[in-house]
């Protein structure tokens, strides 16, 4: 169950919202993901720094799930508006993995983080086995809701909500 900051709101009556704290299995080593290419590491690492945030704050964990890719991450469409890419489209890139390597390796730094009581989850652009993450069924149902307990709320990256509707993965 997560764990809402106790009487901390604002003049609104409203608690902020934080969006930190980034769990993706990162296979560069550089100093802002050097904890991320171990997945214990940056489970534990988001454990205690949720447990601090949210005496104040609802800290939102990001971005469910295998979010690992910069390139292609996002379908061309979303940047017609902006001049880019008019008249292409380009599905996002899709990360596929087996169950397995989902649970051990992917799933391990969000279970950290929904067991210390993280009040929200961000879902991520990419694709998960062809299906967009955040309208992926399998994960935000089986995996976040189902099997880690998560009863907090699920927001969407900025221009990640592709359609209103659950994909079959």
């Amino acid at each position: 169950m997560y764990h809402l900051p106790a009487q901390k709101s604002g003049k609104d009556g409203l608690i902020p919202l934080a969006f930190e704290w980034k769990l993706n299995v990162f296979r560069t080593q550089t100093l802002t993901n050097i904890a991320h290419s171990d997945p214990y590491l940056a489970g534990q690492l988001a454990s205690v720094t949720i447990s601090g945030m949210q005496e104040n704050v609802i800290a939102c964990t990001k971005h469910f799930i295998v979010n690992e890719q910069e390139t292609n991450r996002n379908p061309s469409y979303n940047f017609v508006a902006y001049g880019v890419g008019a008249g292409t489209y380009n599905e996002s890139v899709s990360s596929n993995l087996d169950d397995k390597t989902m649970h051990e390796l992917y799933l391990w730094p969000f279970q950290d983080a929904v067991r210390a009581g993280a009040g929200s989850i961000m879902c991520s652009y990419n694709r998960i086995n062809n299906s967009y993450g955040c309208a992926n069924s399998y994960t935000m149902n089986n995996l976040l809701k189902t099997e880690l307990g998560f009863q907090g709320m699920v927001v969407s990256d900025w221009f990640a909500q592709v359609n209103t509707y659950s994909e079959k993965p």
